[in-house]
């Protein structure tokens, strides 16, 4: 187990200057995955993120915030990564987590970024989910979840 940001905490330092990185983790949110697993899987996320941006308008805000939730007498973690970009379209969104879907313009990603992260994130009973906030033009909102306990 590890505290949420003990991990997001690097990823902060790792984006080009040009993104605005917003953080509301609390130092007191612990979830029950491997480190390094999390890790890739925010990674990939923010990755993703930050390449949406830099191909829109070449900068913009990435947001990073944690919760704990209670459900079914367990504790739930929700790490949402939220940025300023184009928004997923209707036409990824059918096929987002297949492996070979590419939606980075550098033409060096292999497409399996998300498809890594939901993999990484299910061997902990953890799970990934584009989040529907209304509007896909409104930039993008995923939600990781895992077990969880304030600490």
């Amino acid at each position: 187990a590890s505290t949420v940001g003990s991990i997001v905490g690097p990823l902060r330092y790792t984006r080009p200057p040009y993104i605005d990185v917003n953080l509301e983790i609390p130092t007191d949110v612990e979830v029950w995955h491997s480190e390094l697993y999390l890790f890739e899987a925010l990674d990939n996320v923010i990755q993703n993120a930050v390449d949406a941006m830099a191909a829109s308008d070449g900068g913009g805000a990435l947001g990073l915030a944690a919760i704990l939730l209670e459900d079914d007498g367990q504790t739930w973690a929700h790490v949402d990564v939220t940025d300023t970009g184009p928004g997923v379209s209707p036409e990824v969104r059918r096929t987002l987590w297949s492996p070979t879907v590419v939606t980075s313009s550098k033409g060096a990603d292999h497409g399996a970024g998300l498809l890594c992260a939901k993999d990484a994130l299910r061997t902990f009973d953890g799970t990934i989910e584009l989040v529907d906030d209304g509007d896909a033009a409104e930039g993008a909102h995923f939600r990781i979840r895992l077990r969880g306990r304030r600490v």
